[in-house]
């Protein structure tokens, strides 16, 4: 599970800025075999669908199955809708992140033009080599249709000296097609961005489909050279479910006594995941 969490974390930052109406079962693979590894995340807003694959390497000596690197770059990799499809090109190798010595992620891609990805539409996707592995995938893009309002009150002093900005945020959703979301604001300085509040949840509508929470967001100084940008967005059932097993075994991970976590995956034949956002950002501060 630790291997499975150090590639897939990286390719969420690698692959999308951050339901499933028909469930692909979890594949249940031999811990000892290696296993084909796809992540892929459609945002319809993208110039860009890219799919990466890599590899979880098996422990034991006597494999069945054996999956090098080669075989991932080599791969045919698919993307299908209402019986188009088109072929994604290998971009690109990402390796050597600190993140998970040895491993890679291999990427490819298709510009939206060639393949446009559509709100409310579903998508499968295939990457396969020969009799070596196949996964298949599919999920269904959330709807784009809302938007929100932000009201910020602040700065506060903190013990911690770091400036504390408190926002209240009324999503505007009057189809509630807003199952899961999530919620980031993002923090960009001269050479470098971070998140200083990410969380994803399951939001509940009032009767007029608005959507009302509260958060708070911190910055490192408040000298006016951070730009703060929130970020909305409506999540496939297939991207939170990935998250909260992320979640839920790096606060397992430390407790001696807790049951194993099972890793979520909706990738037939392998691990991962096909997911889909529509994402509505602006800035706050």
């Amino acid at each position: 599970m630790k291997l499975l969490k150090a590639i897939f974390l990286p390719a969420i930052f690698c692959l999308s800025l951050l339901s499933c109406k028909t469930k692909v079962d979890n594949i249940q693979l031999s811990r000892t075999d290696d296993a084909a590894v796809l992540f892929g995340f459609l945002n319809p807003d993208a110039d860009t669908i890219t799919v990466a694959l890599s590899l979880a390497k098996g422990v034991s000596t006597h494999k069945e199955k054996i999956i090098n690197f080669a075989d991932l770059e080599n791969a045919e990799v698919q993307l299908m809708h209402n019986g188009q499809s088109v072929n994604l090109a290998f971009l690109k190798v990402v390796e050597n992140q600190g993140w998970s010595s040895g491993n890679r992620l291999f990427v490819f891609y298709a510009l939206r033009s060639q393949f446009p990805v559509l709100p409310g539409e579903t998508y499968s996707v295939s990457a396969r080599n020969g009799d070596i592995f196949e996964l298949k995938a599919i999920t269904t893009v959330p709807s784009e249709d809302f938007d929100f309002d932000y009201e910020v009150s602040g700065p506060f002093h903190t013990p911690d000296w770091r400036p504390e900005y408190k926002v209240a945020v009324t999503v505007r959703d009057p189809g509630k097609g807003i199952g899961f979301m999530r919620t980031v604001a993002q923090v960009k300085k001269l050479n470098y961005s971070y998140n200083s509040m990410d969380e994803i949840t399951v939001p509940e509508h009032q009767s007029d489909g608005s959507i009302k929470y509260n958060y708070s967001f911190f910055l490192e100084t408040d000298n006016g050279e951070e730009e703060v940008i929130l970020n909305i967005s409506n999540v496939s059932e297939s991207y939170y479910r990935y998250m909260q097993s992320v979640e839920k075994g790096d606060g397992e991970s430390h407790n001696p006594f807790a049951e194993p976590t099972s890793m979520y995956t909706n990738i037939e034949g392998g691990y991962g995941v096909f997911a889909a956002l529509c994402v509505k950002s602006k800035r706050v501060k």
